[in-house]
């Protein structure tokens, strides 16, 4: 996420009071905050980063409370839904000052996985790791899973592999996330997939980032019905944990192209 400056706070604050500022570049900003979510799909409050300026945080509160989204449906129940979302914004400049903000891109992910604070231990370079996490309704990871370990074409004995996978589950324990009761409806036993890169010197990642998920052990604590799908996982950030179980969420209001 990209960190704002006093500059830009300064600029921003300006302009949305209607003072004007000489004619600059478009500017890039990203906000991000929560939207909890009705069982019919509706916005039923907004929250937006400590950091971001008052006016732009008032500005997107306001919009965002009007976009409605697919009522979300768990075991065929709609259900209520706490996301984080990532709103995307270009200043547009005009004489006299910014006229106005454009929505370029908003993403959603879980409201737990967004805050997850997680403890990861320094190992080989060129490692490519998959994990399961599992997470108790305080946000505490109490069991760790290592379903897939590579070591970039390097041959390991036994022992060392075994050493590896036992120093990835004490740090990961360590773990923290968001506890479900304050994610707004989120399930308090959740399973999260974690993929990690351990780059090289160079700074470059492992190649084949996919074979983790092809070759992947099942998760011990899950039943064959509830394993991780291919076509879910493979397009998972390294370094970030994913809920099995996301939701998806899906927005009906049309957002991209349009002016805050």
């Amino acid at each position: 996420m990209r960190r704002w400056g006093k500059a830009v706070f300064a600029c921003l604050a300006l302009a949305l009071a209607g003072m004007a500022f000489a004619k600059e570049p478009s500017t890039t900003l990203q906000v991000v905050g929560d939207l909890y979510l009705g069982e019919d799909g509706s916005v039923q409050r907004v929250t937006v980063d400590a950091s971001t300026p008052l006016a732009l945080k008032q500005l997107v509160q306001s919009t965002a409370a009007s976009w409605h989204f697919e009522p979300v449906l768990r075991d065929g129940v709609a259900a209520r839904v706490r996301t984080g979302m990532v709103l995307d914004l270009e200043g547009i400049p005009v004489e006299g000052g910014l006229k106005s903000l454009r929505v370029t891109k908003v993403t959603f992910n879980g409201a737990r996985s967004k805050y997850a604070n997680l403890v990861v231990p320094r190992l080989y370079e060129g490692m490519q790791v998959l994990t399961a996490l599992r997470v108790d309704d305080a946000g505490n990871v109490t069991d760790v899973a290592v379903l897939y370990l590579g070591m970039g074409g390097v041959n390991v004995n036994t022992m060392m592999r075994r050493e590896m996978t036992e120093a990835l589950v004490r740090s990961l324990k360590r773990s923290k996330v968001r506890p479900a009761d304050l994610a707004y409806g989120d399930p308090a036993d959740a399973t999260m997939l974690l993929p990690i890169d351990y780059t090289t010197a160079s700074g470059r990642a492992p190649s084949d980032s996919q074979r983790r998920f092809r070759d992947m052990k099942p998760v011990p604590w899950l039943d064959a019905a509830h394993q991780p799908s291919m076509p879910r996982v493979t397009g998972l950030t390294p370094g970030s944990a994913v809920a099995i179980d996301e939701d998806d969420v899906k927005l009906r209001s049309s957002v991209i192209g349009t002016l805050l």
